[in-house]
Parts: C-alpha cells; structure tokens; sequence
C-alpha cells in the first residue's frame, strides 16, 4: 500500500471527523450531547446504551470510509498485477 495513499486517507477521514463534529457542535442538542459525552459513557455502564451508540456512529463512519478505501487500494495492486503479468 502506498504510503502517500494512507496519507490521504488519514488527512481526509480526520478531515470528514472534524466537520462532522464542528456540525455536532454548532446544533443546540448536539452541543449538549457533545458536552455530557463523559455522562453517556458513565450512563452506559449503568445498561442505558443511546448515548454510547450515537458515539460509535462516528466510530462506524470511520470503518466504513476505510472500507472504501483498502477497496480501492485492493482494486489498484490488483489492476498493477495484471499489467505486470499481461493479463
């Protein structure tokens, strides 16, 4: 995998992360979601779950985008072999 390819992934995936939470932050109830964060992880000790899962959601956007991407990396050796073996 090249390393500049993980270069971009990793500057435009904390890029995406960044909007997202400034967008989080910049709504009334996400600002206060942001800002009992600590409460959500405590509450989900206590067996109340909603908070911890609209943690992972930026958790699962993550795993999804490098999904995308080892795809399309996987698609480009594969595309390099080829040419390399003429097929």
């Amino acid at each position: 995998v090249p390393s500049s390819a993980m270069l971009y992934f990793l500057v435009i995936a904390s890029a995406c992360v960044w909007l997202e939470l400034w967008v989080v932050v910049h709504t009334r109830h996400g600002l206060s979601f942001f800002q009992g964060m600590c409460k959500h992880i405590h509450n989900a000790y206590n067996g109340d779950r909603s908070g911890l899962m609209a943690m992972l959601a930026i958790l699962f956007s993550l795993l999804g985008r490098y999904d995308t991407f080892s795809d399309v990396v996987f698609t480009m050796i594969l595309f390099r072999d080829a040419e390399r073996t003429n097929q």
